[in-house]
């Protein structure tokens, strides 16, 4: 706030990362950025710059018109659904790995809302089958056996349902096929670099 009441800080869309949960991390950052002297630019310029952390809603490329987003991070169904909300759509979403209990109510209506299709893989793939169709989601359901598989089959529903972003978001812990979520993380970039 300068003399004559409130002023401008930074264009609202300088957060280079998706999601209202982003922009409140940038507001929280941006709050202790003035208290410790920086100017509205220096934060502007960092946060245009700052493309995340890993595993965490990543944009992983563009290819052919379509954005790959890396969220392996999100284990559970509260956290996908988070994903969800933050992104655009139509999308084609990678789902599965090793199943947590939970209330998926809420990620279904994400996915009725946002997904054209789910790709589902791993330990979880039939009974994530079967919690969709028991949920009503109304989009395509593939099923495979591991990301090596279901990233070209998402890559090319995407393009054929016209989605403007394939984003792995699992709902799952990744220990049925990797050692932890970076692992999973990894995989899953290295398919989309190589597509």
């Amino acid at each position: 706030q300068g003399p004559d009441g409130p002023q401008e800080l930074m264009a609202a869309d300088a957060l280079a990362m998706p999601g209202a949960h982003n922009r409140q991390n940038m507001l929280m950052a941006a709050a202790a950025g003035l208290q410790a002297g920086l100017s509205g630019s220096q934060m502007e310029q960092a946060f245009r710059h700052f493309g995340g952390v890993p595993h965490r809603l990543e944009r992983i490329r563009e290819h052919q018109g379509i954005t790959y987003f890396n969220d392996s991070k999100a284990t559970n169904y509260d956290a996908a659904e988070v994903a969800l909300k933050a992104l655009d759509g139509p999308l084609v979403v990678l789902a599965g790995g090793a199943a947590k209990q939970g209330d998926a109510s809420g990620w279904i209506a994400g996915l009725s809302q946002q997904a054209k299709a789910v790709v589902l893989y791993g330990d979880a793939q039939q009974a994530f089958a079967a919690l969709l169709r028991q949920g009503g989601y109304p989009g395509a359901v593939h099923c495979c056996d591991g990301l090596g598989e279901a990233v070209p089959l998402a890559a090319e529903l995407a393009a054929g349902l016209s989605c403007s972003a394939v984003l792995l978001s699992p709902a799952c812990a990744s220990f049925d096929q990797y050692s932890d979520f970076e692992a999973r993380g990894e995989h899953f970039r290295g398919l989309v670099q190589a597509l």
